[in-house]
Protein backbone atom coordinates (compact mmCIF):
# COMPACT_ATOMS: atom_id res chain seq x y z
CA UNK A 1 0.00 0.00 0.00
CA UNK A 2 1.53 3.37 -1.01
CA UNK A 3 2.20 6.23 1.38
CA UNK A 4 -0.51 8.81 2.01
CA UNK A 5 0.22 12.47 1.27
CA UNK A 6 -0.80 14.83 4.08
CA UNK A 7 -0.55 18.55 4.76
CA UNK A 8 1.01 19.80 8.00
CA UNK A 9 -1.53 21.76 10.02
CA UNK A 10 1.16 24.07 11.42
CA UNK A 11 3.51 24.94 8.55
CA UNK A 12 1.29 23.80 5.62
CA UNK A 13 4.11 21.69 4.17
CA UNK A 14 3.29 18.45 2.35
CA UNK A 15 4.63 15.19 3.75
CA UNK A 16 4.06 11.47 3.37
CA UNK A 17 3.32 8.76 5.92
CA UNK A 18 2.63 5.06 5.79
CA UNK A 19 -0.97 4.10 6.60
CA UNK A 20 0.29 1.86 9.41
CA UNK A 21 2.06 4.86 11.01
CA UNK A 22 -1.18 6.86 10.89
CA UNK A 23 -3.14 4.02 12.49
CA UNK A 24 -0.49 3.58 15.19
CA UNK A 25 -0.56 7.32 16.00
CA UNK A 26 -4.33 7.36 16.29
CA UNK A 27 -4.36 4.27 18.49
CA UNK A 28 -1.86 5.85 20.91
CA UNK A 29 -3.60 9.20 21.06
CA UNK A 30 -0.92 11.13 19.16
CA UNK A 31 -1.35 13.31 16.11
CA UNK A 32 -0.39 12.41 12.55
CA UNK A 33 -1.25 15.82 11.11
CA UNK A 34 2.17 17.40 11.56
CA UNK A 35 5.27 16.90 9.45
CA UNK A 36 7.82 16.88 12.29
CA UNK A 37 8.24 16.88 16.06
CA UNK A 38 9.21 20.55 15.87
CA UNK A 39 5.81 21.44 14.45
CA UNK A 40 4.08 19.31 17.09
CA UNK A 41 5.97 21.13 19.85
CA UNK A 42 5.16 24.55 18.42
CA UNK A 43 1.49 23.61 18.06
CA UNK A 44 1.38 22.53 21.71
CA UNK A 45 3.07 25.77 22.77
CA UNK A 46 0.52 27.81 20.82
CA UNK A 47 -2.36 25.85 22.26
CA UNK A 48 -3.42 24.51 18.88
CA UNK A 49 -3.43 20.99 20.31
CA UNK A 50 -3.57 19.68 23.86
CA UNK A 51 -0.40 18.79 25.69
CA UNK A 52 0.60 15.13 25.67
CA UNK A 53 -1.27 13.21 28.31
CA UNK A 54 0.93 12.28 31.25
CA UNK A 55 0.50 8.82 32.67
CA UNK A 56 2.40 9.44 35.90
CA UNK A 57 1.11 10.86 39.17
CA UNK A 58 1.48 14.01 41.25
CA UNK A 59 2.67 13.04 44.73
CA UNK A 60 3.46 14.79 48.01
CA UNK A 61 7.03 14.81 49.34
CA UNK A 62 7.27 13.21 52.79
CA UNK A 63 10.07 15.56 53.85
CA UNK A 64 9.03 19.04 52.68
CA UNK A 65 5.34 18.53 51.87
CA UNK A 66 5.58 19.97 48.35
CA UNK A 67 3.90 18.34 45.39
CA UNK A 68 6.00 16.77 42.62
CA UNK A 69 5.46 14.68 39.50
CA UNK A 70 6.77 11.17 38.96
CA UNK A 71 6.50 8.99 35.88
CA UNK A 72 5.11 5.46 35.99
CA UNK A 73 8.62 3.99 35.74
CA UNK A 74 9.85 6.14 38.67
CA UNK A 75 6.93 5.00 40.83
CA UNK A 76 7.60 1.33 40.00
CA UNK A 77 11.28 1.84 40.87
CA UNK A 78 10.38 3.17 44.32
CA UNK A 79 11.38 6.81 43.63
CA UNK A 80 8.04 8.22 44.78
CA UNK A 81 8.52 9.38 48.37
CA UNK A 82 10.77 12.42 48.03
CA UNK A 83 10.90 15.23 45.49
CA UNK A 84 14.69 15.63 45.41
CA UNK A 85 17.98 14.23 46.69
CA UNK A 86 18.23 16.77 49.57
CA UNK A 87 14.77 15.70 50.75
CA UNK A 88 15.77 12.03 50.51
CA UNK A 89 18.82 12.73 52.68
CA UNK A 90 16.57 14.62 55.08
CA UNK A 91 14.37 11.54 55.21
CA UNK A 92 17.34 9.48 56.40
CA UNK A 93 18.11 12.04 59.11
CA UNK A 94 14.48 12.13 60.26
CA UNK A 95 14.27 8.30 60.24
CA UNK A 96 11.55 8.41 57.58
CA UNK A 97 13.26 5.62 55.64
CA UNK A 98 13.21 2.13 57.11
CA UNK A 99 16.47 0.52 56.04
CA UNK A 100 15.13 -2.90 57.01
CA UNK A 101 12.10 -2.61 54.71
CA UNK A 102 11.95 -4.90 51.64
CA UNK A 103 13.75 -3.45 48.63
CA UNK A 104 11.91 -2.74 45.36
CA UNK A 105 11.80 -5.78 43.10
CA UNK A 106 13.70 -4.03 40.31
CA UNK A 107 16.88 -3.66 42.39
CA UNK A 108 19.34 -6.41 41.52
CA UNK A 109 21.13 -6.70 44.86
CA UNK A 110 20.20 -8.92 47.76
CA UNK A 111 20.06 -9.01 51.54
CA UNK A 112 23.02 -10.92 52.98
CA UNK A 113 23.68 -12.34 56.44
CA UNK A 114 26.96 -11.36 58.09
CA UNK A 115 29.14 -14.44 58.61
CA UNK A 116 30.52 -12.94 61.85
CA UNK A 117 27.63 -11.37 63.79
CA UNK A 118 24.62 -12.71 61.89
CA UNK A 119 23.08 -9.29 61.17
CA UNK A 120 21.46 -8.68 57.79
CA UNK A 121 22.55 -5.99 55.34
CA UNK A 122 21.72 -5.06 51.76
CA UNK A 123 24.44 -5.36 49.13
CA UNK A 124 24.29 -4.02 45.59
CA UNK A 125 24.94 -6.26 42.61
CA UNK A 126 28.28 -4.55 41.96
CA UNK A 127 29.39 -5.30 45.53
CA UNK A 128 28.32 -8.93 45.23
CA UNK A 129 30.33 -9.26 42.00
CA UNK A 130 33.41 -7.96 43.86
CA UNK A 131 32.81 -10.47 46.69
CA UNK A 132 31.93 -7.72 49.19
CA UNK A 133 28.97 -9.65 50.55
CA UNK A 134 30.34 -11.56 53.53
CA UNK A 135 30.00 -9.06 56.39
CA UNK A 136 27.57 -6.35 57.50
CA UNK A 137 30.25 -3.67 57.08
CA UNK A 138 31.02 -3.12 60.75
CA UNK A 139 34.80 -2.63 61.17
CA UNK A 140 34.99 -5.36 63.81
CA UNK A 141 33.24 -7.86 61.54
CA UNK A 142 35.39 -6.89 58.56
CA UNK A 143 38.54 -7.32 60.66
CA UNK A 144 37.41 -10.68 62.06
CA UNK A 145 36.51 -12.02 58.61
CA UNK A 146 39.79 -10.84 57.11
CA UNK A 147 41.82 -12.51 59.86
CA UNK A 148 39.83 -15.72 59.50
CA UNK A 149 40.93 -15.90 55.86
CA UNK A 150 44.50 -16.23 57.13
CA UNK A 151 43.62 -18.71 59.87
CA UNK A 152 43.95 -16.10 62.65
CA UNK A 153 41.68 -15.53 65.64
CA UNK A 154 39.68 -12.26 65.79
CA UNK A 155 41.11 -9.38 67.80
CA UNK A 156 39.79 -9.03 71.32
CA UNK A 157 37.97 -5.81 72.26
CA UNK A 158 41.15 -4.41 73.81
CA UNK A 159 43.34 -5.39 70.85
CA UNK A 160 40.85 -4.00 68.34
CA UNK A 161 40.78 -0.56 69.99
CA UNK A 162 44.56 -0.41 70.51
CA UNK A 163 46.31 1.91 68.00
CA UNK A 164 48.54 0.04 65.60
CA UNK A 165 51.63 1.30 63.80
CA UNK A 166 50.99 2.45 60.27
CA UNK A 167 51.90 -0.13 57.67
CA UNK A 168 54.70 0.90 55.36
CA UNK A 169 52.99 -0.12 52.15
CA UNK A 170 55.31 1.87 49.92
CA UNK A 171 58.29 -0.31 50.83
CA UNK A 172 56.63 -3.68 50.25
CA UNK A 173 57.50 -3.81 46.56
CA UNK A 174 60.67 -3.54 44.56
CA UNK A 175 61.52 -0.21 43.00
CA UNK A 176 61.58 0.12 39.19
CA UNK A 177 65.40 0.30 39.29
CA UNK A 178 65.61 -2.88 41.39
CA UNK A 179 63.29 -4.74 39.00
CA UNK A 180 65.35 -3.60 36.03
CA UNK A 181 68.64 -4.76 37.56
CA UNK A 182 67.56 -7.96 39.32
CA UNK A 183 64.94 -9.44 36.96
CA UNK A 184 66.29 -12.59 35.33
CA UNK A 185 65.60 -14.12 31.92
CA UNK A 186 63.71 -17.23 33.06
CA UNK A 187 61.51 -18.50 35.90
CA UNK A 188 63.48 -19.93 38.81
CA UNK A 189 60.88 -22.70 39.27
CA UNK A 190 59.78 -23.86 35.83
CA UNK A 191 62.25 -22.20 33.45
CA UNK A 192 59.59 -20.28 31.51
CA UNK A 193 60.60 -16.97 29.92
CA UNK A 194 57.13 -15.40 29.56
CA UNK A 195 55.26 -13.06 31.95
CA UNK A 196 58.23 -12.78 34.29
CA UNK A 197 58.07 -10.86 37.56
CA UNK A 198 60.41 -10.17 40.47
CA UNK A 199 59.30 -11.98 43.63
CA UNK A 200 60.32 -11.92 47.29
CA UNK A 201 61.67 -15.32 48.39
CA UNK A 202 60.54 -14.50 51.94
CA UNK A 203 57.39 -12.38 51.55
CA UNK A 204 57.13 -8.94 53.13
CA UNK A 205 54.20 -10.09 55.27
CA UNK A 206 56.60 -12.52 56.94
CA UNK A 207 59.46 -10.04 57.39
CA UNK A 208 61.11 -10.24 53.96
CA UNK A 209 63.16 -7.25 52.79
CA UNK A 210 63.87 -5.62 49.44
CA UNK A 211 67.41 -6.90 48.98
CA UNK A 212 68.85 -8.81 46.04
CA UNK A 213 69.46 -11.89 48.18
CA UNK A 214 65.70 -12.07 48.82
CA UNK A 215 64.73 -11.62 45.15
CA UNK A 216 63.98 -14.27 42.55
CA UNK A 217 62.46 -14.29 39.07
CA UNK A 218 59.17 -16.16 38.66
CA UNK A 219 56.58 -16.42 35.91
CA UNK A 220 53.04 -15.31 36.67
CA UNK A 221 51.75 -18.86 37.22
CA UNK A 222 54.52 -19.90 39.61
CA UNK A 223 54.21 -16.61 41.48
CA UNK A 224 50.49 -17.21 42.05
CA UNK A 225 51.11 -20.79 43.22
CA UNK A 226 53.81 -19.60 45.64
CA UNK A 227 51.52 -16.88 47.02
CA UNK A 228 48.70 -19.38 47.64
CA UNK A 229 50.89 -22.01 49.28
CA UNK A 230 54.22 -20.86 50.72
CA UNK A 231 53.50 -17.16 51.30
CA UNK A 232 50.12 -17.74 52.93
CA UNK A 233 51.55 -20.25 55.41
CA UNK A 234 54.27 -17.79 56.38
CA UNK A 235 51.75 -14.97 56.74
CA UNK A 236 49.62 -17.00 59.15
CA UNK A 237 52.55 -17.04 61.56
CA UNK A 238 52.71 -13.26 61.44
CA UNK A 239 50.09 -12.32 64.05
CA UNK A 240 50.92 -8.61 64.23
CA UNK A 241 51.08 -5.89 61.54
CA UNK A 242 54.02 -4.15 59.95
CA UNK A 243 55.23 -3.77 56.42
CA UNK A 244 58.44 -4.75 54.75
CA UNK A 245 61.60 -3.17 56.15
CA UNK A 246 63.72 -1.35 53.66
Amino acid sequence: MPKITLTCEYCAASFEKWPSAIRYAEANGTSSKFCSRACVGKARSDGSIEAKRKRGSTLVCEACGNGFYRTVSDIKAGRSRFCSEPCRQQGFRLKLIDKSAPRPQNLRGKTITCVVCGDQAYRKKSMIERNIDKTCGDPKCVSAYGRSMWGLEPYSEEEFLKPRPRRRYRTTNFTPLQRKKWLGTECAHCGSNSNLTLDHIIPCCAGGTNVQENAQTLCGRCNNIKAATTDRLLARKQTSGGGCKS
